[in-house]
């Protein structure tokens, strides 16, 4: 499988993305589409990952304050478990260092369902906050080890 990943700099690849949110979030784990949805979309950068050249994962990158959030991480069914999650997160953390110095940012910091903390501690990722509901499912915070 070829994997490749763009930033999102058109609607339709934005409407993709938007779509692999409503697909995982919405469908599968039932949050509800006015809390995936938000005013953020429209000043955060989108990432959008192909497989094959068709989309299959995305995520998105906040700046809030010095810290670089990453958002919205969504894999497809069908591409779980198959390498695409951890090969975006490897081309989002380099995304994230390059943008480190330009744009003062101190820390990478997301918000992990706990379920998939295992996953974001493989890429250097320790857990911050005690456990916390978003959406009716369990979360905590985790930043960046630097």
């Amino acid at each position: 499988m070829e994997l490749t990943f763009r930033g999102v700099k058109s609607p339709e690849d934005l409407q993709f993305c938007l779509d692999i949110r409503f697909l995982v979030f919405v469908e599968e784990q039932k949050v509800p589409l006015e809390l995936e949805v938000d005013e953020y979309d429209e000043v955060a950068m989108h990432v959008l990952g192909l497989a094959d050249g068709l989309p299959a994962a995305t995520l998105r990158l906040r700046f809030v304050e010095d810290k670089i959030k990453i958002e919205r991480f969504a894999v497809l069914k069908d591409y779980r478990s198959q390498g695409v999650g951890a090969a975006m997160m490897v081309e989002t953390l380099k995304l994230i260092e390059g943008l480190k110095e330009r744009m003062q940012i101190t820390k990478a910091v997301l918000s992990a369902q706990e379920a998939v903390i295992p996953f974001y501690q493989k890429f250097g990722f320790s857990v911050c906050s005690d456990t916390y509901m978003d959406a009716n499912i369990p979360h905590k915070d985790m930043e960046l080890s630097s």
